[in-house]
């Protein structure tokens, strides 16, 4: 039987279970290599992507040794094709790359693939590796962000998903995995909050809030947004439901990836929890002025703005019974009829 070939490049570099004893440079090539599985690579591109500080003949010349360990870590089975001008890796049919398949993983709408996904992220991208050229350290730099953000709304889509089928401990758990890769996501905060309260760790799930807010406050220098205040008021009162109600309803597939990661800066970073507190206790939902949009409910159709419903509707009801007794005075007057009492 033919052993599979595993390559990891998510957390620290392995190969079949172990970090071989090769330069960091022969690390990144493969790598690069990987990544571009199947492309003819230039070998120009190569040496100026590693050796980006040495001359040209002798950047090309490090790129053949360097080769040299990169065949022998790889072995006969996997396919490296070199000519005079490029190179192409081709994995073989036993290749098992793990970041492959994380990428095909992470796009799926099933909870059991994107918790395959999750476990393939087993830390950044080749964490650990240093390369001191700097076309590589941007690639690098590129490729980390790129999948650690795949990794984090991976997760996020996982405990949208636990949290809809009745798993409110496996939604925890991935919610808690997103924010131990980025604290900073406050829509993590909230999903852990919301699934917290439902399971009636209210206690938890303030906690959780006050976490958020001190992690906002130091790292940021802001306040949580208005969404997580206004949610932390209802769960203070008792008035939550689970993130299986609240999760976005524009999506219509698959879900996707959220765009906005860091909170809005606010003019007045001082918004307190009061202000949220009297903004969710009201359940009447958002009537629309004349000529204005409707105002946009929350959860349990609850006005996400404040009580300004009710008080709309306390000045239509006195607006209307001042315009009938003026319009009964001028038609009065107007008919030369004198109301008594006026």
């Amino acid at each position: 039987m033919t052993e599979i070939f595993q390559l990891r490049l998510l957390g620290p570099f392995q190969i079949n279970g172990a970090n071989p004893a090769i330069p960091q440079r022969a690390k990144g090539l493969i790598a690069y290599l990987a990544m571009h599985a199947g492309r003819s690579i230039s070998r120009e591109a190569l040496a100026t992507l590693l050796w980006s500080y040495s001359a040209s003949q002798q950047a090309r010349q490090s790129l053949r040794q360097c080769l040299t360990d990169v065949r022998v870590t790889l072995g006969q089975a996997q396919q490296l094709e070199t000519s005079r001008s490029a190179i192409r890796f081709t994995p073989a049919a036993n290749a098992d790359i793990d970041v492959h398949h994380f990428e095909v993983l992470a796009q799926s709408a099933e909870p059991d693939d994107l918790a395959a996904a999750s476990e393939l992220y087993r830390g950044e991208f080749l964490e650990g590796l240093d390369v001191n050229s700097e076309p590589f350290v941007e690639w690098l730099r590129t490729e980390r962000s790129r999948l650690a953000s795949a990794a984090c709304d991976t997760l996020r889509r996982l405990a949208l998903l636990r949290s809809q089928a009745g798993d409110a401990a496996g939604g925890i758990a991935a919610a808690q995995r997103l924010l131990s890769l980025d604290p900073l996501r406050e829509d993590g905060h909230r999903i852990l909050m919301e699934l917290y309260a439902a399971e009636g760790r209210r206690s938890d799930a303030l906690r959780q809030f006050a976490s958020c807010r001190e992690i906002m406050r130091r790292e940021l220098g802001v306040e949580p947004d208005r969404e997580t205040l206004v949610l932390v008021a209802r769960i203070k009162t008792g008035a939550v439901v689970a993130p299986a109600t609240s999760a976005p309803t524009e999506e219509t597939g698959p879900l996707q990836p959220t765009t906005a990661v860091a909170p809005t800066v606010r003019p007045d970073p001082a918004l307190s929890e009061p202000v949220a507190a009297e903004s969710a206790g009201n359940d009447i939902g958002h009537v629309a002025l004349p000529g204005k949009p409707p105002a946009k409910l929350g959860p349990l159709g609850r006005g996400t703005h404040g009580r300004l419903p009710l008080r709309w509707l306390s000045w239509g009801r006195l607006s209307a019974i001042a315009g009938a007794l003026c319009l009964a005075v001028l038609q009065h007057w107007g008919s030369g009829t004198r109301i008594i009492g006026f």
